[in-house]
């Protein structure tokens, strides 16, 4: 399968962290950085008296940084539909802060190989990556190409969307292929180069800015940082490309315009009647079809109308079309088009027919 180098740029779509609604009766966690302190008091009594109860020391803690990211896609199954030589597709996924502190991610995608059967989208829809576009490397960018860093920060109990973009290969591709890429989130420190780890480290949260303990815990994705661990500071999760081809339907039928006998009132299909061929050509796919060219070889007991023909009143009208054949493509009116009569051979040609868009073409023979 051709190929050809992608341009996958991990963008920011959302710059605005949101936070979470925390269920109904639950408590929310308590922001890393925040100093917790108590004192004990004891009270007692001499010969029984009552004596001035004593303080104990106040004692303080730190609340540190519980780590855990979960990174999930919002495409749908199968995915978004793709098309050869398209550009800035669009994957879609969805960064969640389930930690207590503000924390930096470094984002890639990871694209799989080639061949590899792979559980993607809700409901794990089993899919076979047959490399659409290749791996590229993630650069700066969002979607209107503006400077943005491939790290992210995102609040405590907050989310982030982020997107990867590609452009496809070139023709040809087969039709219900899929290209499986992972957006991968791994947690930094604040200075936003450092991995984040298990131990003593400074913490940014709404509570303010510490040095106190960092645990990691976060689940397993699919695509972490370190495969087969978890914790390990890090989440992923898979989306598709979807090539979905155009399949042009095609219906031809044929009614009688006039004949020697009747005329145009109620003719028949009979000796030097005229026919009215009806060739009607729809597009139900995922994109334009370009050069839709139809081709007519004529049999031997019919002879084409090759001057200027009188449509039915109710299909092509007064469109002169000297030679050639009558079309009208997305209710936009009827028009000439394509080469028209070579001998008993009609072509006509439309350029373009969108997706989701049906041509009509007419053309007249008589009955020999």
């Amino acid at each position: 399968m051709n190929t050809r180098t992608a341009s996958i740029i991990v963008g920011l779509l959302l710059c605005l962290v949101t936070a979470l609604a925390a269920p109904q009766g639950a408590a929310a966690a308590t922001a890393a950085c925040t100093g917790i302190g108590n004192t004990a008091s004891v009270a007692y009594s001499v010969a029984g008296a009552a004596q001035t109860p004593v303080s104990s020391n106040t004692n303080t803690i730190t609340v540190g940084n519980k780590v855990d990211v979960v990174v999930t896609t919002t495409d749908a199954s199968p995915g978004p539909a793709v098309v050869p030589n398209q550009v800035d597709v669009l994957l879609h996924y969805t960064i969640t802060n389930n930690g207590n502190a503000n924390q930096r991610y470094q984002l890639s995608a990871v694209d799989l190989a080639t061949g590899v059967t792979t559980s993607v989208f809700v409901g794990n829809q089993t899919v076979t990556d047959a490399v659409l576009v290749s791996a590229g490397t993630a650069t700066t960018g969002d979607n209107a190409g503006a400077a943005l860093a491939t790290t992210a920060t995102v609040a405590a109990g907050g989310t982030l969307n982020v997107t990867i973009k590609a452009t496809m290969a070139a023709p040809p591709l087969t039709d219900g292929a899929y290209d499986v890429f992972a957006l991968r989130a791994r947690s930094l420190k604040v200075d936003g180069t450092t991995l984040e780890a298990n131990g003593s480290s400074t913490i940014d949260s709404a509570a303010g800015t510490c040095t106190a303990d960092v645990v990691l815990g976060d689940g397993a994705g699919t695509d972490d940082a370190v495969a087969g661990a978890s914790p390990d500071g890090s989440h992923s999760a898979r989306s598709a490309f979807h090539v979905v081809l155009n399949n042009l339907s095609v219906s031809k039928s044929s009614a009688p315009y006039n004949d020697p006998i009747n005329g145009t009132t109620s003719p028949k299909a009979i000796p030097g009647a005229t026919m009215e061929y009806t060739v009607v050509i729809s597009n139900p796919g995922g994109s334009s079809a370009t050069a839709v060219t139809v081709t007519d070889i004529l049999a031997g007991t019919l002879t084409p109308v090759t001057g200027t023909p009188t449509w039915s009143s109710t299909n092509g009208g007064n469109v002169p079309c000297t030679n050639q054949a009558v079309a009208n493509i997305a209710s936009g009116g009827w028009a000439c088009v394509g080469t028209g009569w070579a001998g008993s051979t009609l072509t006509a040609t439309i350029p373009t027919l969108l997706s989701g868009e049906t041509a009509t073409i007419l053309y007249q023979a008589t009955i020999n």
